[in-house]
């Protein structure tokens, strides 16, 4: 939740937490509340996140310096650490986990689950699945990730939505009994999510960014991390903007991406273990700083995704 802008965004990022935590509990998948940590390597960083922490409306937000930080997470770097901010709403999920327990729960609860057999035709009250079978509700939600081509398409493209591509990483998996703690953050995600933007020193940070950081920014990325159940670390993400895509994975955008984590945090094992691409659709006017809950869907490795 920290990332949303104060209101409805907030409100409903706050409300999407708690539900996360009930859906955990009830269908038996874990949803840990590790809380957040924001850190920063510079003064002006340091500054932007002071002055968010009087701004903002959540509460339980502290304003932690280094030998805290450290305390709390050795492999924190302390070269330039000036201090951070950490706050205590943030959830950490495992999507292939969730996915495969709420399944396991609605069956028990007598939903039929049909999986393998796509939807290639919804009208009013009827969806029409690959086989020939057709299924009829009161109510349809057609949710098809970043494709909007095959179902209501004429809909979709009237819609405010662009496309949007992420590449993400997964490393380790770290040593066992080894835990990261709080989800953590730096610098460059000072300028991406909309919550900071009202923080008087955020057009100083900018500019410094774009000064020392040109090509990371060209490529949308800000680094995020966080554990997923089976240990490894989750790393991410870039994000391109548009309708069409270079396919694969791009070497140069996982080099930037290791590079900004390096800065930061230095985790007991660093082998790359897997590395995903995916792309959804997100509001054309949150392009710039639009937050990861909106624009995150995984297609290939195993994810650990902040319910922000």
């Amino acid at each position: 939740p920290i990332g949303q802008l104060a209101g409805p965004d907030l409100d409903l990022a706050l409300r999407s937490r708690l539900l996360w935590a009930e859906a955990a509990e009830e269908a038996g998948f874990a949803c840990r509340a590790t809380g957040s940590l924001h850190l920063a390597y510079a003064d002006d960083e340091m500054a932007v996140l002071r002055e968010f922490a009087d701004r903002s409306p959540l509460t339980g937000l502290e304003l932690l310096g280094p030998d805290e930080i450290r305390r709390r997470q050795p492999a924190i770097v302390p070269i330039d650490l000036r201090g951070g901010l950490f706050s205590p709403h943030e959830a950490n999920v495992d999507p292939p986990a969730a996915i495969a327990a709420l399944h396991a729960f609605l069956a028990a609860q007598g939903v039929a689950i049909r999986c393998g057999c796509p939807v290639v035709d919804v009208a009013t009250g009827m969806a029409v699945l690959a086989d020939g079978s057709r299924l009829r509700a009161h109510r349809i939600v057609v949710c098809s990730g970043d494709d909007f081509r095959s179902l209501l398409p004429a809909a979709f493209a009237a819609a405010d939505l662009t496309r949007c591509k992420l590449q993400m990483l997964a490393l380790g998996p770290q040593p066992p009994f080894w835990r990261l703690g709080p989800m953590l953050a730096a610098g460059l995600t000072l300028q991406h999510y909309r919550a900071f933007a009202d923080c008087p020193t955020l057009p100083r940070l900018r500019n410094r960014l774009r000064h020392e950081h040109g090509p990371s920014l060209a490529r949308g990325i800000h680094v995020l991390v966080s554990q997923g159940d089976d240990g490894r670390l989750i790393v991410g993400d870039s994000h391109e903007y548009g309708d069409d895509f270079k396919p694969g994975l791009e070497a140069d955008v996982e080099r930037m991406i290791l590079d900004h984590l390096e800065r930061f945090l230095c985790p007991r094992a660093m082998p790359w273990s897997s590395a995903g691409r995916g792309s959804t659709r997100c509001a054309a006017a949150a392009r710039r700083c639009s937050a990861p809950s909106r624009c995150r869907r995984w297609k290939s490795s195993p994810a650990s995704a902040a319910a922000a």
